[in-house]
């Protein structure tokens, strides 16, 4: 399987494998800072042509609803390349669709799954803004917990078992707390009468009350809803009795933080009750675990270990598990896993009744959205469409690659045309480095650092020593400034002629014969001496197969670029285009 990777920024396409398509845009353009507000872009104003077909601001609006931040940041750096990539993708999805490939799998598995996901995200925002209260339900909220956020200043009475009986303490706590409410001195009577004796001392004083202190909800709730120096309780618990006066409880008003923050709060708390609620509706029985050991022994080892092999024969139609009711087949479970990611699919195989189960979830959430028409709406359509779209074009370059044939005489003439490419040395070198501002020399014992004209005359010097007769390898340990090629006497791996580096190093040592001293080649970080031990060609058979992807690449290319050159696009607003699109989400932010 081969995929798509566009590289919007350079224009050029190329086949790599992996599952789906993946399209790389280019940087970001930042507006300058401080800019004054944009105005409003008319419906009706044109932004650009495609093909001589007015592009209007209402329809630059539609192409991007529901685009991934990769356009948007497309279309922030070169609007035009944008239009080119998604009128080409367009075209290419609708040729895919024409030759049916969105009914073979794994597209159709794919264009299934990322459908689920989009649709099942478009209802949980859908329902969490439903969830969303009025300010009147957040104050309301906030005026009835108190306690999670403001202080309070209390007594304490503690009245603990007398002679081991509840109920003995009962009624003390009781009369205690008639007492303080017919005026006696709360404080004279905790100094009196409390069975703990830190409070007692202090004429019950308790430290300050935070929302975060471990006091049941209960006492914390009757607190702060009391008024100044009420006596509330007592208050039973498996310790005794507990009674106090409040002399103050407040909290922080309702103000425009705490509403932004409580609506939030409930919004969340609603929604994930919802969810928990359309969860509960799952029930998932596995039927065949031998099934999935064998399964998930595959995806981590790469075979399935005899040991875990399935007894029973597995066809396409054997039920592996129950969904709600509904069997699973094996042909069902396996298509599924061709519409998810690498890590998904290893999660699906070790813990498929999760899976399985969080795959049923979706569904359901996805028909609810559906149900509700979000798959008409945006910015789900567009999110739906660009998926479709992204993944159809995939299935035609797989399809594209998959029919490109490369005959035997057209290998050979590819290698006969440029076989110089496929040369090769083995070579040492010795680097002998410089600057261009070196530093003064402030440690007469530190090495000095040279400048571009002490080196040049350190190398040629070198090199007049070999010619004389030095011996290279130590040369190299004596001079070079390099460590790593220092420690193998100069040796580097082979240079092979239509590998990346840099030109001059290449010239030189394809300019020699084996046994030569090149240079010294002058490199903007210093200076290389190079010695030319072997030079060779590698033969078409050792490189034929090379050649065959080479030549499969270039007819690809060949055809992408052609489908992209089909398009002439004016853009007529580039600023208007960007203005629509707005920022990427990293500059939103």
């Amino acid at each position: 399987m081969r995929i798509l990777l566009v590289f919007v920024a350079l224009g050029a396409a190329l086949a790599q494998p992996a599952p789906p398509v993946q399209i790389q845009f280019g940087g970001v353009r930042v507006g300058p800072p401080g800019a004054a507000p944009a105005k409003p872009i008319p419906d009706s104003h044109i932004v650009a042509k495609v093909d001589g077909e007015p592009i209007t601001a209402a329809r630059m609006r539609e192409l991007l609803q529901g685009a991934p931040q990769q356009a948007i940041i497309s279309v922030n750096n070169d609007p035009k390349e944008f239009l080119t990539w998604l009128y080409t993708m367009k075209k290419l999805a609708a040729q895919a669709e024409k030759e049916g490939l969105d009914k073979k799998s794994p597209y159709a598995d794919r264009l299934n799954w990322t459908s689920h996901q989009v649709l099942m995200m478009g209802i949980i925002e859908t329902t969490r803004a439903r969830n969303t209260p009025p300010e009147a339900e957040a104050r309301a909220w906030y005026e009835s917990h108190k306690h999670l956020y403001g202080t309070a200043k209390v007594k304490l009475i503690y009245v603990a078992p007398q002679d081991g009986s509840l109920e003995k303490a009962r009624v003390k706590a009781e009369s205690l707390a008639a007492r303080a409410r017919a005026g006696e001195p709360f404080g004279k009577l905790a100094k009196e009468h409390s069975d703990d004796p830190k409070s007692a001392a202090l004429e019950g004083d308790m430290p300050t009350v935070h929302p975060g202190d471990k006091i049941p909800a209960e006492i914390k709730t009757r607190i702060f809803a009391a008024q100044p120096n009420e006596v509330i309780g007592p208050f039973e618990r498996p310790a005794g009795f507990y009674l106090f006066q409040v002399i103050a409880a407040g909290a922080p008003p309702f103000d425009e933080s705490k509403k932004t923050e409580l609506i939030e709060k409930l919004r969340e708390t609603r929604t994930s009750e919802w969810m928990e609620r359309e969860r509960k509706g799952t029930d998932v029985k596995i039927l065949n675990h031998e099934f999935f050991q064998a399964l998930a022994a595959k995806e981590m080892f790469g075979q399935s270990p005899s040991a875990v092999q399935p007894q029973t024969e597995i066809k396409p139609d054997t039920p592996l598990a129950i969904v709600n009711g509904k069997p699973v087949t094996a042909e069902a479970f396996t298509n599924l896993l061709k519409g998810v990611s690498p890590q998904v699919r290893g999660n699906a195989v070790r813990m498929p009744s999760d899976f399985l189960s969080q795959y049923a979830f979706m569904q359901r959430l996805a028909a609810a959205a559906r149900a509700d028409g979000l798959d008409k709406k945006q910015p789900y359509l567009g999110r739906l469409t660009y998926n479709h779209d992204e993944i159809l074009t995939q299935a035609l370059v797989d399809r594209y690659n998959n029919d490109i044939v490369i005959e035997a005489d057209e290998q050979r003439k590819g290698y006969d045309a440029n076989p110089d490419r496929f040369r090769w040395a083995k070579v040492r070198v010795l680097y002998i480095a410089y600057s261009l501002t070196p530093p003064p020399r402030t440690d007469p014992t530190a090495p000095k650092i040279l400048n571009e004209e002490e080196a040049r005359q350190k190398a040629e010097s070198i090199v007049r020593q070999i010619r004389a007769g030095a011996d290279f390898t130590q040369m190299v340990q004596q001079h070079s400034e390099d460590a790593q090629t220092r420690q193998k006497g100069g040796e580097i791996p082979l240079v092979v002629f239509d590998a990346p580096g840099p030109p001059e190093i290449k010239q030189a040592i394809f300019s020699a014969k084996a046994g030569d001293l090149a240079g010294p080649v002058r490199l903007p970080n210093g200076f290389w001496i190079i010695k030319v031990d072997e030079l060779g060609q590698k033969k078409y058979e050792e490189v034929k197969d090379q050649v065959y992807e080479e030549l499969r690449a270039e007819k690809f290319k060949k055809w992408f670029e052609g489908e992209r050159g089909k398009f002439q696009i004016e853009i007529a607003d580039a600023d208007a285009i960007r203005q629509l699109a707005g920022p990427p989400a990293t500059e939103a932010r």
